[in-house]
């Protein structure tokens, strides 16, 4: 397990209101129970699990693939290495030439995190025109050493009808 020096929370808020993908459910949170009534609180909450800040296990696109669950805690903790491609506009692929130079700093056991400056989209309609990760630079990530990636956005190799092919780094260790 790395030294942790400082963790950063990249979440949104998951609540009533939130963005959500188009056809995604809503997120619920019902009080269930209160302290007036009940003398503790209990909140009912309900989301899919693509709502808000996520990560997108395997079974996410693969029927055989493992559930987050299943997934080591180990793999998400790690030191963050950032690539900067907030240059790239609406749909836009990050290739390897844009990662090219951050991905020489990659180590076994790194995260890498794509910065597309789409937050500043969030809660409006172009906040699903994002850049997406092309399936080249997830395999260059891989080869150069790095254990396991990550994205704020979904990422997937298979089409959907309404989807443009994107990339899905897996947690490998």
């Amino acid at each position: 397990m790395p030294h942790v020096r400082r963790i950063v929370d990249l979440s949104h808020t998951i609540g009533p209101g939130m963005p959500v993908y188009p056809g995604d459910p809503v997120p619920m949170l019902t009080p269930h129970r209160t302290i007036e009534r009940d003398g503790y609180n209990v909140m009912g909450v309900r989301f899919g699990s693509q709502s808000g800040t996520h990560v997108d296990a395997p079974a996410h696109m693969d029927a055989t693939g493992a559930t987050v669950d299943a997934l080591p805690p180990e793999l998400f903790v790690g030191r963050g290495v950032l690539f900067d491609v907030r240059d790239l506009g609406a749909r836009e692929r990050i290739t390897v030439d844009a990662i090219r130079a951050a991905a020489e700093r990659l180590r076994p056991g790194d995260i890498a995190l794509f910065h597309t400056g789409w937050s500043r989209y969030y809660g409006s309609d172009a906040y699903y025109t994002h850049p997406y990760l092309d399936p080249m630079p997830a395999y260059y990530c891989s080869i150069g050493g790095c254990g396991h990636s990550a994205s704020t956005h979904r990422v997937s190799t298979r089409r959907r009808p309404t989807d443009r092919p994107t990339t899905d780094i897996r947690c490998t260790t």
